[in-house]
């Protein structure tokens, strides 16, 4: 895994996620764990809720900048009162948030869910998300209840938890604002750029085995692709495209150790329309062609 000089950090957040059957999401306010890539990429499985329910409710436009707005509202609130808290959200999902403040400034969360809310509002809050946008209320209540669970938490050590993680951010950002590297934006742009950027890499994590391209997730994040290109290019470290591959090109190295499917069955199933493209782009990336793969890793 990446970003071996944050191994602690991230193994904390791993053990409290399997300990307390929690999903941990870091924001960030400031943009600052972009700056830092080996950071990014630790986390990358911690920077957007990507769980079906609310992966379902940002396909719709209007939802999709409710839910960015929401961020903007939880960022205010902590700075009037800036203890953790658990809250609700304009769907009825539950999470603790923790705020990470650095020389009296809040720069992020970690926050810490999802939960359902009192089962006699969810319909409510359900009919209401959907009613003001095109979603399927039958549809999302029935993402809700397979995939956000009943509280059953252990408060005090979740929070105390949160705050343990939060203080690690907190040292993190003193390391890389000392460096020069932090250049301050407005903080409701940051929140829309890391919006767009952490789910597009989380649609591509879900969808990168169809036949998918780059219009395809800038549609998803609700921006133009000319957007998306860009603050992928930036903030990943690599285009779009090129993205979607390296994805495909992993599948596709399990494939070929694990199964005896042919290398066209492979590359088809990795999504790879072309078997010599995929030849050609798996050399590339991996340094042998899949059938030398194959045959010293089998």
């Amino acid at each position: 895994m990446d970003g071996r000089k944050y191994d602690g950090l991230i193994q904390f957040i791993r053990f409290t996620e399997k300990d307390l059957n929690v999903k941990i999401c870091i924001k960030d306010y400031v943009d600052f764990i972009f700056v830092d890539r080996e950071l990014n990429m630790g986390l990358r499985d911690n920077l957007v809720h990507g769980n079906p329910f609310c992966m379902y409710l940002k396909s719709d436009g209007d939802t999709y900048l409710k839910c960015t707005s929401m961020g903007q509202g939880v960022m205010r609130r902590l700075e009037r009162d800036p203890h953790t808290y658990c809250g609700v959200c304009h769907a009825g999902v539950k999470e603790y948030v923790c705020p990470i403040w650095y020389d009296g400034r809040l720069i992020g969360s970690v926050n810490a869910g999802v939960f359902a809310s009192d089962s006699r509002y969810i319909r409510r809050y359900i009919e209401r998300v959907c009613r003001s946008g095109n979603l399927d209320p039958e549809r999302a209540l029935e993402l809700y209840r397979a995939h956000i669970c009943g509280e059953e938490v252990d408060a005090q050590r979740l929070i105390v938890n949160l705050e343990m993680i939060a203080n690690a951010f907190s040292l993190i950002f003193a390391r890389v604002n000392v460096h020069g590297e932090y250049g301050p934006m407005r903080s409701s742009t940051v929140i829309a750029h890391n919006s767009i950027i952490s789910d597009a890499l989380e649609y591509l994590k879900q969808n990168y085995l169809e036949d998918l391209r780059a219009a395809d997730v800038a549609a998803y994040c609700h921006c133009s692709l000319s957007c998306l290109s860009h603050l992928f290019k930036s903030r990943v470290g690599t285009s779009l495209p090129l993205y979607i591959a390296k994805l495909r090109v992993d599948f596709a190295r399990e494939e070929l150790v694990n199964s005896r499917a042919p290398i066209s069955a492979v590359a088809e199933k990795a999504g790879f329309s072309d078997p010599n493209y995929f030849s050609r782009i798996f050399t590339q990336y991996v340094g042998f062609t899949p059938s030398q793969y194959r045959k010293r890793f089998s």
